[in-house]
């Protein structure tokens, strides 16, 4: 249990400092409208893929313990850049489940997702993807 509660504590960590410049809750207005319009830009700069391709068949997200002792499922709508290299860089919230504890736990999963690697000509380059996840009660 221990272990599992330290992996929990890491992924909250990276999630974090991922997504702290999307989620500041400090800071003026002014200051956050900069960020979210440098986020904004940087999307428009790219083709968000919304069917993106996976090196790996990702695997399925886990729902916390709490929001199933809730009874609360949903889906969250993530986009998420990928790197030239593969690699998630950012991560945002496009929309929320409606429950912070599925958000986060949506956010863990696709970071440790595979997508494909973007190509321009046959170069790699960096992307935006936009991936649902969903969470459902069984």
């Amino acid at each position: 249990m221990a272990l599992s509660n330290q992996s929990s504590q890491a992924n909250n960590q990276v999630i974090e400092k991922m997504t702290a410049h999307a989620v500041e809750n400090t800071g003026s207005s002014a200051t956050k409208q900069t960020r979210s319009n440098r986020l904004l830009l940087d999307q428009q700069q790219h083709k968000i893929m919304r069917n993106p391709g996976f090196r790996r068949k990702p695997q399925p997200p886990v729902s916390p313990p709490q929001a199933i002792r809730r009874h609360q499922q949903g889906t969250t709508l993530i986009r998420a850049a990928i790197s030239r290299f593969g690699i998630v860089t950012q991560i945002i919230i496009y929309r929320s489940s409606g429950f912070e504890s599925l958000d986060r736990a949506a956010m863990a999963s696709v970071l440790e997702w595979k997508f494909e690697l973007a190509r321009k000509s046959g170069v790699t380059v960096a992307s935006w993807v936009q991936v649902p996840v969903n969470f459902v009660l069984k």
